[in-house]
């Protein structure tokens, strides 16, 4: 009769099969991450492209609602990240909680798009940026909390869609420095925040403060 495992060899084989699974199951999460990160790309591309059909048809900024209205997206997974467990990321980090007022159900987009809502003077100084500049953001492969209460919390991957139409990847750092500007005043001025994520948008943002 063939001779049993003894309990060493029985051990050594469990230990390989855990350490084969580990990987396994390692390589697996890295390949849905990438999938996921694929398919927010997707999105982004089709929200530029909808935007700048928008763009060409009207001289008016457009809005998310107005995208949706007129046809040129459809509200549904085109504007929600894979990643985006609210379901309103988008949304909701550029409305802070304190001033939903009634809202219960914000709308359903996890994508941020700040220069649709700056300051008609900011929204044309970044169409004379160049065709690098960015229109939509997505931060939600990065790390850190979904907490859409401080868009400041992420860090690492970031995809962003540009003017130019292409949805590039960069590695986001948030840089305190640039979200401090001097204002003037009757007491010699003060240090207050920059109301504009530039970091989402530009390559450069320290730049841009310093040419205004």
């Amino acid at each position: 009769m063939p001779a049993a495992f003894t309990l060493i060899e029985l051990l050594t084989v469990i230990a390989i099969v855990a350490v084969l699974a580990s990987l396994l199951l390692t390589a697996l999460k890295s390949a849905k991450r990438k999938s996921r990160a694929a398919a927010c790309t997707s999105n982004i591309h089709q929200l530029y492209v909808a935007i700048d059909l928008y763009l060409d048809d009207s001289s008016a900024r457009p809005g998310v609602d107005d995208i949706i209205a007129g046809h040129y997206l459809s509200q549904g997974k085109v504007l929600l990240c894979p990643e985006d467990r609210t379901l309103s990321w988008g949304w909701l980090v550029q409305n802070p909680p304190q001033s939903l007022g009634g809202i219960s159900l914000p709308p359903t987009y996890s994508y941020a798009m700040h220069p649709l809502g700056w300051d008609i003077s900011i929204w044309n100084r970044l169409l004379s940026y160049g065709q690098a500049s960015g229109l939509a953001a997505c931060e939600l492969h990065g790390l850190g909390q979904q907490d859409p209460s401080d868009v400041h919390n992420y860090t690492g991957l970031l995809l962003r869609a540009q003017f130019d139409g292409a949805v590039i990847r960069r590695q986001l750092f948030w840089d305190p420095s640039l979200f401090n500007v001097f204002i003037p005043g009757a007491g010699g001025g003060t240090n207050q925040p920059y109301q504009y994520p530039l970091p989402l948008y530009l390559d450069n943002p320290a730049e841009w403060l310093q040419t205004q």
